[in-house]
C-alpha cells in the first residue's frame, strides 16, 4: 500500500493505492475507511444470487464497520459495468440504525456498496460521511 499526497479533497483524508487491487480514500482523523473503487477482475463464470451476494456484502460491512454494527441492507439491484458487458455487479445501500430507527442524513448521501456479482468482491464503496459512528448498529435486510 502507498499513501498518496494528504493534500486534496479534505487536509484530513489520505488516498491510498493498492497496486493492483484498490484505490480509495480515509478519513485521516477517525481512521473510517470512507472510498474504495477495485480494479475489474472475475469477468466469467456464474452469477452469485441475491442471497450469497447479500451474505457478501455483509462479511465486507461487518470487516470495515466491526461485529457490533446495526445497520438496514437494501437491495439496489443488478447492473452492468461500463467496461464490459460482462462485468456484472450488485448494488446495495447501507441505512444504519439506532435502536430500529434508521439514520438518515441531509441530502440523503447515501452510503453505498457495489459488488460484482461473480465473485461477491467490493467493486466500488462510498461511506456516508454524514454518519460519524457505526459502532452499535445491527443488520436487517429490507426486502
Amino acid at each position: 500500500m502507498r499513501k498518496e499526497s494528504p493534500l486534496n479533497d479534505s487536509p484530513y483524508t489520505y488516498l491510498f493505492h493498492i497496486d493492483g487491487q484498490y484505490d480509495g480514500a480515509i478519513d485521516g482523523l477517525t481512521g473510517q475507511l470512507l472510498e474504495v473503487r477495485s480494479y475489474p477482475a472475475g469477468l466469467d463464470g456464474p452469477t452469485l444470487t441475491r442471497e450469497e451476494t447479500e451474505e457478501k456484502v455483509k462479511d465486507h460491512v461487518e470487516k470495515i464497520y466491526g461485529s457490533n454494527v446495526t445497520y438496514d441492507l437494501v437491495p439496489l439491484g443488478g447492473n452492468a459495468s461500463k467496461e464490459s458487458n460482462d462485468y456484472k455487479l450488485y448494488s446495495f445501500k447501507i441505512i444504519p440504525n439506532y435502536n430500529g430507527y434508521p439514520l438518515y442524513t441531509p441530502l440523503e448521501q447515501d452510503t453505498v456498496m457495489t459488488v460484482n456479482a461473480r465473485t461477491g468482491e467490493i467493486d466500488t464503496f462510498r461511506h456516508n460521511q454524514d454518519v460519524p459512528s457505526y459502532k452499535d448498529i445491527k443488520c436487517r435486510t429490507l426486502t
